[in-house]
């Protein structure tokens, strides 16, 4: 790494010669990152672009303006790397871009922890319906998951022991295994016992009436409107999964985690789905080319 940081700056002063004290400024940060490759035993042609987001964000606390140089510096060297050393099968450098500007009169909903308790709490195990509402919404609120997920689970998706939910397959083909808290077991064991109609038919949610057809995204959709009108929550049913990845971003989950939870091709799909707290952003997000 440190050959490549010296054949760099030799290839920098011939073509485009920065003053000395820019030369000492790109040689420090150059030589933090090959330190921090050195580290982590990962050799300059294995750089992946969550490399260079764990050492821009191990700088800590900088300067804007500090973190918009310091990503200049590493955006001209990675391009360096790919264009002139041939070193990489894409351009990583393209995908070092700086926090978009997010629209904060219109941020995507998600619903307060004051919100999720009356949704909670406006729950009801009076009547099969309800039983089986209280199990998708708590499912939605666990794990995140799109309608259309919902409604494709089977029984065999489940273990219970386990306290796990397993996707085989989702959206760009990848297999996710979610945690299911004891709350979101509990409500769909009572559905199971005492609301799923019995039948040979391996879907989890099932319609309550026969022939007790496998139930269908519009209906997992309306389950969880319902229960918003009905507690007084403002939004629709995809607050809930924007509220997933509020919180998992809360607990210092990475965006490429969230990503993966959230079973998006795409890291610019999943930033709609966060309200972003400055304080929690990356120094580096990246664009949908990941």
């Amino acid at each position: 790494m440190k050959e490549l940081t010296a054949q760099y700056l030799e290839y920098i002063r011939r073509t485009r010669p920065p003053g000395l004290d820019r030369q000492k400024r790109i040689r420090k940060i150059l030589d933090d990152l090959a330190a921090f490759l050195d580290e982590k035993n990962i050799r300059a042609k294995d750089i992946e672009i969550t490399d260079i987001d764990r050492f821009m964000d191990s700088y800590g606390n900088l300067s804007s303006k500090t973190v918009r140089d310091n990503r200049s510096i590493i955006r001209c060297f990675l391009r360096y790397l790919y264009h002139e050393k041939k070193l990489f099968k894409s351009d990583l450098s393209s995908l070092i871009v700086s926090a978009p500007v997010f629209n904060y009169d219109n941020p995507p909903k998600f619903l307060r922890p004051d919100e999720i308790k009356k949704l909670f709490a406006a729950t009801s195990l009076s009547s099969p319906k309800d039983i089986r509402t209280n199990a998708i919404v708590r499912l939605a609120f666990s794990t995140g998951l799109r309608p259309i997920e919902t409604a494709g689970i089977t029984l065999d998706d489940i273990a219970f022991k386990k306290g796990e939910l397993t996707l085989p397959m989702r959206k760009g083909n990848n297999p996710v295994v979610f945690p299911l808290p004891e709350e979101t077991i509990k409500a769909i064991s009572a559905y199971i016992v005492g609301a799923r109609p019995e039948t040979k038919a391996r879907h989890l949610f099932l319609a309550l009436s026969p022939p007790h057809a496998p139930v269908t995204k519009y209906v997992i959709r309306s389950s969880i409107s319902q229960l918003m009108k009905k507690a007084g929550v403002a939004g629709n049913p995809y607050c809930l999964r924007h509220t997933y990845a509020q919180n998992l971003l809360e607990s210092g989950a990475s965006i490429f985690e969230i990503k993966e939870m959230l079973g998006h091709d795409s890291l610019k799909s999943t930033k709609k789905y966060l309200h972003i707290d400055i304080g929690l952003m990356r120094k580096v997000l990246f664009n949908d080319k990941i």
